[in-house]
């Protein structure tokens, strides 16, 4: 019997548990953090290429992924992290439907987070008609003291398969922006593949109106940065918006080429040896 909400994960309400922190405290620290986001286009086979980006936290849209291919994927990133010395946790989004005729290739949609960082994943009261999509999920990552929490979306492409793209991504996401925008402090990142450009969607005006920013913006007007688009060298659909306890903490922001048609967008943070205070 179906429920309302989701009944996977634990409840974002409380702190969490940090299991196994005593023997795996995460990866010794620069103080700078890697956060990226970029959309494989399938992540099945393509664990090694996401290995090789370096220790951090990265979330990748449009996995693909079924039930089936995320308990390989799973085992992927652990073994593989494993010959690296290096204790990987993946967590996923709903899993993808699986494509007709197939007993274990997934539809396109699909969200994962790797973390080398004590994690884990939380909830929100989505319904579950949207969890179901798999296109949202959210982790919290402990960095030392500081627990930096991670929304991972992917939205839906302007295409005749979905006519009322953009309304459908709005939906999805005003539980993000009620719970985790609104309802949330701290150091806080919403990342993916929006599939349209900042500003166009109407949640990111209101999260923009509360101090929010996307990063290749904050980037031009505080980094030297020069804009570049992250979408087959036209458009910046993969983005990385950041809470202002967050913006604070920016340190720089690169793209590389790891996957054909998306770049991988990464910002570092600042992230302290020792207990530090964060205006919010």
């Amino acid at each position: 019997m179906q429920t309302d909400t989701v009944p996977e994960m634990q409840s974002c309400l409380n702190t969490g548990i940090r299991f196994g922190e005593a023997s795996h405290p995460g990866p010794d620290s620069d103080q700078l953090l890697n956060l990226g986001v970029s959309n494989p286009g399938g992540l099945r086979s393509k664990e090694d290429m996401v290995l090789m980006m370096g220790a951090g936290i990265w979330t990748m849209t449009e996995t693909q992924l079924s039930s089936v291919t995320t308990k390989s994927t799973a085992r992927a990133f652990r073994a593989g992290g494993r010959k690296l010395d290096r204790l990987v946790r993946p967590h996923f989004s709903h899993p993808a439907p699986l494509r007709q005729g197939s007993t274990w290739a997934g539809k396109w949609s699909g969200v994962c987070t790797t973390s080398d960082w004590p994690s884990t994943a939380l909830q929100l009261p989505w319904t579950h008609e949207h969890w179901s999509t798999g296109r949202m999920l959210l982790t919290r990552h402990w960095i030392h003291d500081l627990p930096v929490t991670v929304g991972g979306f992917y939205g839906y492409a302007q295409s005749p398969t979905w006519p009322a793209a953009r309304q459908l991504s709005d939906q999805l996401l005003e539980t993000f922006t009620k719970e985790f925008v609104l309802g949330m402090s701290g150091v806080r990142l919403l990342v993916g593949d929006f599939n349209f450009e900042p500003g166009e969607l109407v949640q990111q005006q209101i999260w923009e109106r509360h101090g929010w920013c996307n990063a290749q913006t904050l980037a031009v007007r505080t980094l030297q940065h020069e804009w570049t688009p992250t979408c087959k060298q036209v458009n910046e659909r993969d983005q990385i918006w950041l809470s202002p306890e967050a913006a604070q903490l920016m340190r720089g922001l690169y793209l590389q080429e790891h996957f054909a048609d998306h770049m991988t967008v990464t910002v570092q943070l600042l992230m302290p040896n020792k207990t530090t205070q964060v205006t919010t």
